[in-house]
């Protein structure tokens, strides 16, 4: 009888599983073992419950891969698979929790998606998880940051429109000290050091004083701008030591040397304020389509003083004034001094000692006339060769406050009426 009672819920036949129910059932085709619940109270698979130290001395036994207990201690199901691996403890996570592997790598647990501020945004919805930056950074995008900070000594490197082997890569030397370094409020081209050729055919870089030089000695130094200055106010010196060419009208507004040991060429509508030429091997000359005016207002001996070692002193315009309202002035070449006019006069005056020297000949040539006047000291023209004075319409005027002397070894001639 009691065989009867214990079977009675069981069948099975050949070629199908087994169902075990209060009720003999047929089990389901897909199983090979089938536990139902009919009648009576309800009931459930009890597994074989274990402690930990019991689960684990199952592996020493050569557990079968699928093999499933119930640890009483950490209160989860545990399968075998090579390794003992736990079954999440709670049969869901709290909201927007992901199931995952815990840090041992050796259990379930449900883990929390958190986002960072201002870096990643998570956005929770049904069916979905967003992970999201606060801007675009992907390669067609225009992202802003502020306060970017980089490392490394090359730390941006530019592609640039064609997307190719080459690009454009910006190193930093190693600071030993905080830095910045600041872009004007204008749009432009950067200056780079070394040869090469720009927009503006500049290359340019700073002396150990802080001076501003060329790059490469073979580098020209052009400047094209409608508007060129340098220094702050005319109490600035502008020094030029090289061979100068200006070809467009100048404005120097200041105490200024400039020194050659080549030539020095002013063509354009000029003004020299102040000024001490020296060119040491060279020539200096100046020529306008308009008149040519240098002036100074120092009370010096010598407030205008154009001067070469070897070369020629040219000056030529429609016009040509040359005046110290308050000095003196002295021009003086190593080879020959020329001062002519296409259309207009000749003036130089000045209110200390005027001398015009040539190392050669002195030729003053005014298409009208020619005015030499010194208000209070002396007036000295000399020639080592020659001495020439013309005034073609408006005649020549030569006026000392104490001497005039023109002085030629061979011939001196003033055509026009010398006053």
């Amino acid at each position: 009888l009691l065989v009867l009672l214990t079977t009675a819920g069981v069948r099975h036949s050949f070629g199908q599983g087994v169902g075990i129910s209060e009720i003999s059932i047929v089990p389901h085709a897909s199983a090979i073992l089938e536990l139902r619940h009919e009648s009576g109270f309800f009931k459930g698979l009890l597994i074989p419950r274990m402690t930990t130290a019991e689960r684990l001395t199952i592996a020493t036994d050569a557990a079968a891969a699928g093999l499933v207990v119930y640890d009483t201690e950490t209160l989860s199901f545990w399968y075998w698979d090579g390794i003992w691996r736990s079954m999440a403890a709670s049969p869901f996570g709290t909201a927007n929790q992901l199931l995952g592997i815990n840090a041992a790598g050796d259990a379930n647990e449900y883990k929390t998606l958190l986002g960072t501020t201002n870096r990643i945004s998570v956005v929770n919805a049904a069916n979905s998880i967003t992970l999201s930056a606060p801007q675009d950074i992907h390669t067609g995008a225009n992202p802003q940051f502020v306060g970017l900070y980089l490392t490394g000594n090359m730390p941006l490197v530019l592609e640039g429109l064609t997307n190719n082997e080459f690009e454009t890569s910006i190193t930093l030397v190693d600071p030993t000290q905080d830095n910045i370094v600041s872009f004007p409020d204008r749009s432009g081209t950067v200056v780079l050091s070394g040869i090469g050729t720009l927009n503006s055919n500049l290359a340019v870089t700073t002396d150990v004083s802080g001076q501003l030089t060329t790059a490469e000695g073979a580098q020209p130094f052009n400047v094209n701008s409608d508007a060129i200055k340098l220094g702050v106010d005319n109490s600035d010196a502008l020094t030029v030591n090289a061979t100068s060419d200006f070809n467009d009208a100048v404005n120097i507004d200041g105490t200024t040397t400039i020194s050659s040991t080549g030539s020095l060429d002013v063509d354009g509508a000029t003004t020299l304020d102040q000024v001490t030429i020296n060119t040491a091997d060279g020539d200096f000359s100046v020529s306008g389509s308009n008149k040519v005016l240098i002036s100074s207002g120092n009370s010096g001996a010598d407030a205008i003083q154009l001067s070469t070692a070897t070369g020629n002193v040219d000056i030529e315009g429609t016009g040509v004034e040359i005046d110290a309202t308050t000095g003196g002035i002295s021009l003086d070449a190593g080879s020959a001094s020329n001062i002519s006019t296409s259309s207009g006069d000749i003036d130089i005056s000045a209110a200390g000692e005027l001398d015009l020297d040539g190392g050669t000949t002195v030729a003053i040539d005014g298409t009208t006339g020619v005015g030499i006047s010194s208000t209070a000291n002396d007036v000295s023209i000399t020639g080592a060769d020659n001495v020439n004075i013309t005034g073609t319409a408006a005649g020549v005027l030569l006026q000392a406050g104490t001497d005039a002397s023109i002085t030629g070894a061979n011939d001196v001639s003033a055509t026009a009426t010398v006053g």
